[in-house]
């Protein structure tokens, strides 16, 4: 896939009208490198967040004690975690779509309207889309993208 198309740089537009930071292809894929670091601490957080949640409710179902109070501690350290990833996502200018899959949406502009370059982890780099209101299951191959972009450019 050219790593010019989608979302080249034809568009000039680094900004999307809702406001987000547009990426290139190129661009999205390089970030890569920091949003793998970043991804592979979220996702077992996000499995121990769960587990200290669920630890949490059965110790305070019981009532008070030294193990719900661990409980809630272990809870607020790890969510405190979790906020400066997704913080740190955000920065770089990704969202976070699903925290146990590692799924990650990198706002674009191509074709005319915005999308959303998607990735997730275990995956190399970029290779599938899909538009902003729809869901990370909904996702579609770049080339059906780069399609719509030739024919466009046409």
């Amino acid at each position: 896939m050219p790593e010019y198309l989608p979302c080249t740089t034809r568009t000039r537009r680094s900004v999307s009208p809702s406001g987000a930071r547009c990426f290139t292809l190129a661009q999205a894929n390089r970030s890569l490198v920091l949003i793998k670091r970043i991804v592979a601490d979220v996702m077992p957080l996000h499995a121990e967040f769960i587990d200290w949640q669920e630890a949490y409710d059965l110790a305070a179902f019981a009532g008070p004690s030294d193990r719900a109070a661990a409980a809630a501690r272990r809870v607020r350290e790890v969510a405190a975690q979790l906020r400066q990833a997704v913080e740190d996502l955000q920065q770089v200018g990704a969202e976070l779509r699903d925290w146990a899959l590692g799924m990650v949406d990198f706002p674009c502009w191509t074709a005319g309207r915005e999308v959303r370059l998607c990735w997730t982890y275990g995956e190399e780099t970029i290779s599938h889309w899909h538009e902003p209101h729809e869901g990370c299951t909904l996702r579609r191959s770049l080339a059906e993208l780069l399609e719509e972009e030739v024919a466009l450019s046409r």
